[in-house]
């Protein structure tokens, strides 16, 4: 198998035949060898990089075990590249319908919704000073109008998580 290209990739591998050698039946489909098990699971349990995993595959691992474990890794590559697409798709279709709504273009609203981000985390970072006597007030009745604005609100709060998701970023808070 070609060497993995990232610290996730040989973490999965390892984690997929630590599982498959759990099992007796399993194991016997995966070693050239099943009087090798123990040795081979205090093998695998050592492998810390990507050089170790192939040895590893090299030494205990059928070839059979080494192509379904590349498809598995394979199918799982191509199910996270459909979410994320999914992603990029559907946020795409609330960008439009927001810069439709607002007059803008599709960078105006990603521009409009990163300051609406940014004064949020000012607030947050920066808290009004609390009230010198305490005040009761009555909650005001809920109106359409006040619904409307909240949902309006949480819709730009998940535009712009789906935003920094899809680019990979994470927020610092």
């Amino acid at each position: 198998m070609e060497p993995a290209d990232n610290q996730d990739s040989h973490t999965w591998v390892r984690a997929y035949f630590k599982r498959m050698l759990l099992e007796p039946e399993r194991a016997s489909q995966v070693l050239i060898s099943i009087d090798d098990l123990s040795q081979a699971r205090q093998d695998l349990h050592q492998c810390r990089d990507t050089a170790g995993i192939d040895a590893w595959m090299a030494r205990y691992a059928h070839r059979e075990a080494q192509l379904r474990c590349r498809n598995a890794m394979y199918q799982r590559k191509c199910s996270q590249g459909l979410q994320r697409l999914s992603l990029k798709k559907s946020l795409y279709q609330d960008l439009a319908a927001l810069a439709a709504e607002q007059g803008y273009t599709i960078n105006q609203a990603v521009a409009y919704l990163l300051s609406l981000h940014g004064n949020q985390r000012a607030a947050v970072l920066q808290p009004e000073p609390p009230p010198a006597r305490p005040v009761v007030v009555a909650p005001a009745p809920a109106t359409d109008a006040a619904d409307a604005a909240d949902d309006e609100a949480y819709r730009d709060q998940m535009i712009l998580w789906a935003l920094c998701r899809s680019t990979g970023r994470k927020d610092e808070e």
